[in-house]
């Protein structure tokens, strides 16, 4: 009897401190705080994930106009009711074609590789209605107008942005350029003659 009542007297002399007690309660709370941090981590990532899949996979063909007064968009290739097809395009040609409202529209294609634009320079008529097809052939480009507010999408290897504009009524030199990095640096720009 005399050893049960020393080792109740050895447990009331060993106090319980909020350090004994959250030992262990810290412990767990260090490993909730690090599986939270875990399933953000991971939430993140799927959110990236998703965005790229639905807004960075885009197709081979884009087209885009910038706002100009006259700037829109059509199809790369289109037959108009009367059967006349509009938007044929061959390598660096420029092909004239009538429209669905027989105004002639000048088509001229633009290649874009590494550092470089083909053909460097074209000519237009003052006011002619312009459809530009820029074919990228390597790495990731656009073509960009600053004088006019026009400019294609970046676009990767083998895609193609399509642009129609009104040219400008001034005569004169517009520079048009690559303006993904330093590219314009590096010699990829060149020049629309209007006449």
């Amino acid at each position: 009897m005399e050893e049960e009542n020393n080792k109740e007297v050895q447990d009331e002399e060993t106090p319980v401190t909020p350090e004994t007690t959250t030992e262990s309660s810290g412990d767990d709370s260090k490993g909730s705080k690090n599986m939270l941090v875990a399933m953000i981590f991971i939430a993140l990532i799927a959110l990236v994930g998703v965005y790229y899949f639905f807004f960075m996979n885009k197709p081979k063909s884009q087209t885009t106009a910038l706002p100009t007064p006259v700037a829109r968009t059509q199809p790369e290739s289109t037959t108009t009711g009367s059967g006349n097809v509009e938007g044929t395009s061959t390598g660096n040609q420029v092909i004239e074609t009538p429209s669905a409202a027989n105004e002639t529209v000048k088509e001229i294609v633009v290649k874009g590789s590494n550092f470089k634009f083909d053909p460097k320079t074209f000519e237009v008529k003052a006011g002619e209605k312009i459809k530009l097809v820029f074919k990228n052939s390597g790495g990731i480009h656009d073509l960009t107008f600053d004088d006019l507010a026009i400019a294609t999408k970046q676009i990767s290897t083998d895609q193609e942005s399509v642009v129609e504009f009104t040219a400008p009524a001034k005569a004169g030199e517009y520079t048009f350029y690559c303006s993904v990095g330093n590219h314009r640096a590096m010699g990829m720009e060149g020049v629309m003659v209007v006449k």
